[in-house]
């Protein structure tokens, strides 16, 4: 989730399958009153790019729902997916994939986000 959108992505081994982007952001899940219309529709975007995923791929199913860090400032979400979906969600923890100093935990989770995916990136393939 981003400030103003999210992004849905699926993939497996590295592999893009799907990418589908969400107009809801993390500023407005937590400025409404009732964040229920939103997780549902958050829950119904999720849904329909997992049926997507299913019919047009040949692949196992998707079985992990990872959010990134700036979900944590969203109380209830990941409790109201769990109970939405048929696929189990957490929010990552940045420390189990990057090493780094604990005062950075904040930065990193926030708008550095992006840019730490992108460092990390491992492309095998020349464009």
């Amino acid at each position: 989730l981003g400030s103003q959108r999210g992004l849905i992505t699926i993939t497996r081994q590295g592999e893009l399958f799907l990418s589908r982007r969400v107009e809801i952001g993390a500023d407005s899940l937590k400025a409404a009153g009732d964040r229920y219309p939103y997780f549902d529709q958050i829950v119904l975007e999720i849904q329909r790019s997992l049926d997507y995923f299913d019919s047009h791929f040949r692949q196992a199913h998707v079985d992990n729902l990872v959010l990134s860090p700036s979900a944590n400032g969203v109380p209830g979400l990941v409790d109201y997916l769990n109970s939405n979906l048929n696929i189990k969600g957490r929010i990552l923890n940045l420390s189990d994939v990057v090493q780094f100093e604990p005062e950075w935990a904040d930065t990193l989770a926030g708008p550095a986000w992006t840019a730490l995916g992108a460092a990390l990136r491992h492309e095998e393939k020349a464009l």
